[in-house]
């Protein structure tokens, strides 16, 4: 049974900035193309969420329970929760978690997001 996929206020909203991006400095039709790859790409974490990796600098910060899954120029970040994701940011693939860690988003002591920050993704 597949889980859900949440977005977090800050993933939705990097989400609507990549949109407005591709349409602004290219034509509409790429950005519609693009938002509709990202939800295949959320298609593919609600029915198989361990495929992504620990991102790499978050891993050497000793912070394991974040996963990463990448869709050119994408980068997304994720955290699995008993069956479903929560997606906690979208950015450039060469986009970095450490200001993801600094807001305090990584700790093992306070919950991966505020839960009135959420948002569900709709097939």
């Amino acid at each position: 049974m597949a889980g859900k996929v949440f977005l977090t206020d800050n993933a939705a909203s990097d989400l609507d900035e990549f949109y407005a991006h591709v349409a602004r400095h290219d034509i509409p039709e790429k950005a519609d193309d693009l938002l509709h790859r990202i939800e295949s790409v959320f298609s593919c974490l609600a029915e198989m969420p361990q495929r992504g990796a620990c991102p790499r600098e978050l891993r050497e910060l000793g912070i394991r329970e974040f996963r990463e899954v990448f869709y050119k120029p994408c980068r997304i970040i994720y955290r699995i929760i008993g069956e479903d994701v929560y997606v906690m940011l979208i950015t450039d693939g060469a986009g970095t978690c450490r200001p993801f860690c600094s807001a305090g988003c990584c700790r093992g002591d306070q919950p991966p997001y505020p839960p009135s920050s959420l948002g569900v993704w709709k097939k």
